[in-house]
């Protein structure tokens, strides 16, 4: 019962993530946008940057560190269509590291990204992430699995939630 609670919980905020997909979009006033997607690369984690053109083709532009390891394969291991998540307002970036427990954030300029943070996602095996204004809610896989939280500042550091808030957040697990 505990885990079909869960389960449902965690549906809820991968769900959340399905608009976005794997891919985001960024719309600039200089350029038609921008796309990010990430490698999950086992080592070294990256974000591929690509600029689209007038015609809607995608021209590659960078590829940026995440500061982090991904769970690695070929074929979305992550399993997850939340794994990499843009803010609403187009300014940050959000992304997981499954393979080092980790969660990043990134300041956004067209296509052009910058690492701000990088922190320990408060579990294992982070699968996905939501953006809700100033926080941000992190699920973690593995084990037992958890969600945690993050405050995130303007510049897009992240802050572990208290832990008064964290037990807020478990209590979620019990629905």
């Amino acid at each position: 019962m505990k885990s079909t609670k869960f389960l449902v919980l965690a549906s809820l905020l991968v769900m959340g993530g399905l608009p976005m997909a794997r891919a985001h979009a960024a719309e600039t006033s200089d350029a038609k946008g921008a796309v990010f997607v990430m490698t999950n690369a086992a080592e070294d984690n990256q974000i591929a940057a690509y600029t689209r053109d007038d015609d809607g083709s995608l021209v590659p532009s960078g590829s940026y560190s995440t500061g982090g390891n991904g769970s690695g394969g070929t074929v979305d291991p992550l399993h997850s269509q939340g794994s990499l998540r843009l803010s609403a307002d187009h300014r940050l970036l959000f992304a997981v590291n499954a393979g080092s427990g980790t969660v990043s954030s990134f300041s956004v300029d067209g296509s052009a990204l910058t690492l701000v943070d990088t922190k320990p996602s408060g579990g294992s095996s982070p699968v996905a992430v939501a953006p809700a204004g100033d926080l941000l809610y992190v699920l973690n896989s593995g084990g037992n699995g958890n969600v945690s939280g993050f405050r995130v500042s303007e510049d897009g550091r992240l802050w572990p939630r208290s832990e008064e808030h964290t037990s807020e957040l478990q209590s979620l697990r019990h629905l």
